[in-house]
């Protein structure tokens, strides 16, 4: 009984992650897809112009940033609903921050990700996914906007700055 109440929560963790384990037969090298240029959001925030990769449907959602390098723009994980969004870093080399983002694009909190050490040899799938931390928002959201460690300092974005963008056209975009 315990087992299967673990399996069934662990199930739906995986539904709702950002960098998560890529499914069979998917290529784990690719990035995030992009919008048709014509259609690429653009966001401003103080005097930065970001160009980030969107993912809007669920293949790019737990794709993440899987074995990549973090756009200089990051990604915006768009979801379905908002809510307290859990994210977890299967795959990931590099140690991320999430930009918590309200609706219409107030920065709520920045969420530290750190890297975890790699599937081991010895490690089973359901071993090595089971010991990756689960990192919770503290507020409900749609938006988590992941660059690379530190991006947040290094632009002087901070919780209470709000990003001017087409918040409501990726809404409406969400699958």
């Amino acid at each position: 009984m315990v087992n299967r109440r673990l399996i069934s929560i662990l199930s739906c963790l995986l539904l709702a992650t950002g960098c998560a384990a890529p499914e069979s037969g998917q290529s784990t090298s690719s990035t995030p897809e992009r919008l048709a240029e014509s259609a690429q959001p653009i966001f401003h925030v103080h005097e930065h112009t970001l160009r980030p990769a969107v993912a809007i449907d669920p293949t790019t959602r737990q794709r993440g940033l899987q074995n990549q390098t973090p756009p200089d723009d990051g990604l915006i994980l768009c979801f379905p609903f908002s809510k307290r969004q859990s994210l977890w870093m299967p795959n990931c080399p590099y140690p991320l921050e999430a930009w918590v983002i309200s609706d219409h694009g107030e920065v709520l909190e920045i969420l530290p990700l750190p890297s975890e050490p790699p599937q081991q040899a010895f490690e089973s799938d359901w071993s090595y996914q089971s010991r990756l931390p689960r990192h919770l928002s503290n507020h409900e959201t749609r938006f988590m906007w992941e660059f690379a460690s530190g991006e947040a300092r290094r632009r002087s974005i901070t919780p209470g700055d709000f990003i001017e963008g087409p918040w409501l056209d990726l809404k409406e975009q969400i699958r």
